[in-house]
């Protein structure tokens, strides 16, 4: 679900702005990647070891700190090759072949 809520940000924000989509949508897909992924690390571990007590709390909350810094390095590493690699693919697909880079009908002469 947090990957799925990741791509649709991204992606939408792509395809809507037109100067620098690509940054600010992977911009915020990261964001919500990072901001789910502890979420739900702090939560489950939390409920593994019992989420009524504050131990268990501090548990799943230290172990969702834990892995914080790998979350940023996924996302970092997903920008740095991601964003290049769907440019040169972008570019060499066919015009007509991508939905939101169809060409424009023409209007047709009144007779």
């Amino acid at each position: 679900m947090v990957k799925g809520l990741e791509g649709f940000l991204a992606g939408y924000v792509a395809s809507k702005w037109v100067r620098r989509g690509e940054l600010f949508g992977w911009v915020l897909g990261s964001i919500a990647m990072v901001l789910g992924y502890f979420l739900t690390n702090w939560v489950f571990i939390g409920l593994v070891f019992g989420a009524s007590s504050d131990a268990a709390k501090a548990v799943g909350l230290t172990f969702a700190l834990g892995e914080l810094p790998f979350d940023i390095i996924q996302v970092v590493a997903g920008g740095i090759i991601g964003i290049p690699v769907t440019r040169k693919l972008r570019a060499a697909v066919p015009v007509g072949l991508l939905p939101h880079h169809a060409p424009r009908p023409t209007p047709s002469a009144a007779p």
